[in-house]
């Protein structure tokens, strides 16, 4: 007669549950860089990274807004800012790696303020720092959780 084979069931493990990545609260906004007319700043960080099944950070680690901006006052009365001096902000760096291949990642980019606005000229805008998805593509073959 033929050979004879005898199969058992094993336990497979589940795979866990998607997990997306979730920013961090902003901290409190910086003290103004100029008290003529300047800039602020908060950031956050990311507090829990995705796994390999839920949606990767995408978004701003940093923001900058105008502050003391216009007319100030003093003991004579308002006055205006002399001496503006505009904003002036650096190139983006080139995207950091992505920290996964595939199955979701993220990278990141930054810029820096070469030169605070000053005495009421133009102001920072946008971020100094941002994140992105990338490696979005699926692991293949899929891997085993």
């Amino acid at each position: 007669s033929g050979d004879f084979q005898q199969f058992q069931p094993c336990k497979a493990r589940e795979c866990p549950a998607p997990k997306p990545c979730r920013f961090g609260d902003w901290h409190q906004w910086s003290a103004c860089s100029d008290p003529c007319g300047g800039t602020a700043s908060r950031a956050r960080s990311i507090a829990d990274y995705s796994n390999d099944q839920g949606a990767p950070c995408d978004g701003e680690l940093e923001q900058l807004h105008s502050c003391n901006v216009g007319n100030l006052s003093n003991a004579s009365g308002l006055y205006s800012c002399p001496g503006a001096r505009d904003c002036e902000m650096s190139e983006w760096s080139a995207w950091t790696e992505c920290s996964k291949d595939c199955g979701g990642g993220q990278r990141f980019q930054q810029r820096r303020v070469l030169t605070a606005p000053r005495r009421g000229g133009a102001p920072c805008t946008g971020t100094t720092r941002r994140v992105e998805a990338c490696g979005t593509k699926r692991c293949s073959p899929p891997r085993d959780c």
